[in-house]
């Protein structure tokens, strides 16, 4: 049964136009490098459904809000108009007008798509050409406004167009509406493909080109279960044209926003759509193929890897259709074989991947063990574990779920005894007073937040405990607490180290003796580093 999560989407595409959001093992959190500070490696978190970023680098927090501010970022329907975005449309299409009536008349641009075996998809999708003369295009809108121009995209700021001498590919919406265009040149210049500019209709990193067609061939042909990402667009238009669901990734990696549109199309469609990737069998292809895979496994989304031995567009339809289905699981051990990473890329995408998945890619590498050989087996192996314990000791996983660990920093500062029952306990009531306002915020109370109790909060919901059952916690606190009443029945006699204060504190020592003796197996470790982080934490 999949589960819905109440993930910020809204403020997810907006933030992804500014920063790079690389997927974690949770599917509403993200990492990056810091918009703040200098650094190499990310400590930058983000999480959508908790709506909190918090750097562990340099130490900003707080909630979204707060982090849309410090970019100087504005929510979507602040930023333009829908009478502007109706404006920019218009420019488009006449624009793709303009491409059109330019292909049918420029013998060389028809040439190429026919060199290319191409010539086919020019009216199925629209293809036309940007001539070289860059005082064409803006002649030929020159009813609209300069600004309007510049806003759609197809110019730079000094009016000059961004496609010149290239065949243009309209790309559209998921619902049909087109927002911009791709380029691919005819001399070969570099770039081979270019986009329009990002707008405020268009931006490459949230859109998917085909994806109207490929929603369309879905809804409309139920024996069409799979949905394939290629990587270019003459890709995704190959198998468009053969009656094969498929979208392009315009040359990025797959985003969280994009990895959200599939996701979300898929489900509405309400039945079993398997999303199948079948990128370019170059080494770039392959790095890309794992990682968008990985991005979607969190997701209760069935993945398949086709491995190609040519680019998709280059590989006959029927063929494609009858390819074997990798498991990520299989497709995860060949990648390492065909594209053999250092230990430690490889340990790093391992950790990525769930334990029941991670479980079987190591079952199935050991059955390989000639293949990979056995000293770059034992090197992988050495770099996992190394970044398992580089990974950061973060703590509370949700705030508005179980709060036992602020249960744990009360049980520390001495709150309560061990035979209080937990159960019972009023959770603010026990808190520290910079924290209780932090709590109330955290299960849905309406309080206002200051600054640093913003960063705070911010800190807490984006850190995660040990995985520790209840039982152990409470034997914890229980061992913790006789261990401390040991020390003060023996502070206490040392202050006065009589026959009489012997035999009046012989009785309560011997009872905590027995009852720390009962927890001695209990690992207290744990219980320590808890009390290191909410000291760190909530110290004045």
């Amino acid at each position: 049964m999949r589960i819905e999560r109440a993930i910020d989407y809204e403020h997810l595409s907006l933030l992804e136009r500014v920063l790079d959001l690389q997927p974690t093992s949770d599917q509403a959190e993200f990492k990056c490098l810091c918009p703040f500070h200098s650094e190499t490696r990310p400590s930058f978190y983000v999480n959508f459904e908790k709506r909190v970023f918090y750097c562990f680098g340099c130490g900003v927090g707080g909630t979204l809000t707060r982090l849309l501010k410090l970019l100087k970022l504005q929510p979507q329907t602040e930023q333009v108009s829908e009478e502007t975005k109706a404006n920019i449309y218009d420019v488009l299409q006449a624009a793709q007008l303009f491409f059109r009536d330019q292909l049918r008349s420029n013998e060389n641009a028809k040439r190429w798509l026919k060199e290319k075996g191409r010539e086919h998809f020019r009216d199925r999708f629209g293809l036309g050409y940007a001539p070289s003369d860059p005082k064409a295009l803006r002649e030929a809108l020159s009813n609209f406004p300069n600004e309007l121009l510049i806003q759609s995209g197809l110019f730079g700021k000094s009016l000059y167009p961004v496609l010149r001498n290239r065949i243009t590919i309209p790309i559209h919406d998921e619902n049909g509406q087109l927002i911009g265009f791709a380029g691919r040149s005819i001399d070969d210049s570099e770039p081979k493909f270019l986009n329009t500019r990002n707008s405020v209709v268009f931006h490459k990193r949230l859109v998917l080109f085909g994806m109207n067609y490929a929603l369309s061939l879905l809804e409309k042909n139920r024996g069409n279960e799979e949905l394939w990402i290629v990587e270019g667009y003459f890709d995704a238009m190959h198998l468009l044209y053969n009656q094969l669901p498929a979208v392009a990734l315009m040359g990025t990696a797959l985003t969280p926003t994009q990895t959200h549109k599939i996701v979300a199309r898929i489900h509405a469609l309400k039945r079993s759509i398997a999303v199948v990737f079948g990128l370019d069998p170059d080494p770039a292809g392959l790095d890309a193929m794992i990682n968008a895979a990985l991005s979607l496994l969190t997701l209760q989304v069935p993945v398949r890897v086709v491995l190609l031995d040519r680019d998709p567009d280059e590989i006959s339809a029927e063929r494609l259709k009858s390819m074997p289905r990798l498991s990520i699981t299989a497709a995860f051990v060949e990648y390492l074989i065909r594209r053999r990473p250092t230990p430690t890329s490889a340990a790093k995408l391992l950790l990525r991947l769930p334990d029941t998945i991670r479980k079987n890619v190591w079952a199935l590498m050991n059955t390989k063990v000639k293949v990979f050989g056995t000293e770059y087996m034992r090197a992988i192996h050495k770099c996992f574990e190394d970044e398992k314990r580089r990974q950061p000791k973060r703590f509370l996983p949700n705030l508005r779920g179980d709060f036992w660990e602020l249960v744990v920093a009360a049980a520390i500062d001495r709150v309560f005894d061990p035979k209080t029952d937990l159960d019972d306990i009023d959770v603010a009531a026990i808190l520290p007073d910079r924290l209780k306002k932090v709590y109330q915020f955290a299960i849905g109370e309406k309080v206002q937040l200051s600054e640093d109790e913003e960063q705070l909060y911010a800190k807490l919901a984006l850190s995660r405990p040990f995985i520790v059952s209840r039982e152990i916690l409470l034997n914890g606190i229980r061992k913790a607490y006789w261990h401390r009443r040991i020390r003060e029945i023996l502070d206490e006699f040392a202050k006065n180290p009589t026959h009489e204060n012997a035999e009046r504190l012989r009785p309560e020592y011997l009872k905590a003796k027995e009852e720390f003796e009962k927890l001695r197996g209990v690992d207290t470790d744990k219980l320590l580093n808890f009390a290191e982080f909410f000291d760190s934490m909530f110290s004045s």
